[in-house]
């Protein structure tokens, strides 16, 4: 008598080995998923324009920012080079009427730093009319 097949496809036990593992594998995603995943998308298209919009602004402010600096640092190599700064600085102009000449003098060394013929209208002296009112002199 020949030996009968088991009714089963599955083998029998005792000759066969499992193994548990996990695989990346597609699934079919519920009515409640997709709507969920289509919010969460819309909400970080929303949070990604407001980035770049924010990333735009922070390039311009920063591009700005570079560009002081760098025109505070060329402030700074010149004044180093040339050892000197400018400053606004309390002058004096002296009108020499007998040499026809003004000179500009420093308030602080005393340096003349400029010295010039005098202008036809420098060359016009204030008349000294004693400060008396001359219109009540002919009364």
């Amino acid at each position: 008598m020949a030996k009968r097949k088991p009714q089963s496809d599955e083998p029998k036990q005792e000759h066969v080995r499992k193994e548990p593992f996990s695989r990346q594998l597609s699934c079919q995603l519920t009515r409640e998923e997709v709507e969920e995943r289509a919010r969460e998308s819309a909400q970080l298209f929303e949070r990604r324009d407001q980035f770049d919009a924010d990333l735009k602004s922070a390039q311009k402010s920063g591009k700005a920012r570079l560009t002081e600096m760098e025109a505070e640092l060329k402030r700074l190599a010149t004044e180093v080079r040339d050892r000197a700064v400018l400053r606004l600085t309390k002058c004096e102009r002296r009108l020499d009427y007998d040499a026809g000449t003004v000179s500009e003098v420093r308030g602080d060394t005393g340096e003349v730093i400029q010295t010039r013929r005098m202008t036809d209208e420098e060359k016009q002296r204030e008349l000294d009319l004693g400060g008396g009112d001359v219109d009540k002199e002919f009364d």
